[in-house]
């Protein structure tokens, strides 16, 4: 299965599909897929996120702000993004519910022994 437009929440159903498109692209290639996989993790659950995520950053969807404590001011593609300071925001993405969600995936991704693949055979 792969992620497309029509997975994405209900509050990006107004987003352009240009640009959800192009968010998607990125989470695909943000997501290690095989490394997930090894942990048992679906990877697509990863890049629903991440593009999720991507997509709120970029101030689109019509669901609550951002959690305080995130960037104060940024302009990305003609947007203006501000968002109020308040409790620290943790994690790589923890700017966002998504990303937060993403951060606890991809700490028990790395936490799982069965991503790190056996050594290949070596020759005799």
């Amino acid at each position: 299965m792969t992620v497309v437009i029509a997975d994405l929440p209900a509050e990006f159903a107004a987003v352009d599909p240009d640009t959800a498109q192009f968010w998607i692209n990125r989470a695909v290639a943000a997501i290690p897929a095989g490394k997930w996989l090894c942990a048992g993790v679906d990877p697509d659950e990863g890049v629903l996120l991440k593009a999720c995520h991507l997509l709120k950053e970029d101030g689109e969807g019509t669901g609550p702000a951002v959690p305080a404590g995130s960037i104060t001011g940024e302009s990305r593609g003609g947007k203006s993004v501000s968002r109020a300071a308040g409790a620290a925001a943790t994690g790589e993405h923890g700017s966002t519910v998504y990303g937060q969600a993403l951060d606890n995936i991809i700490a028990r991704v790395r936490g799982t022994r069965r991503n790190r693949m056996p050594p290949s055979p070596q020759p005799a």
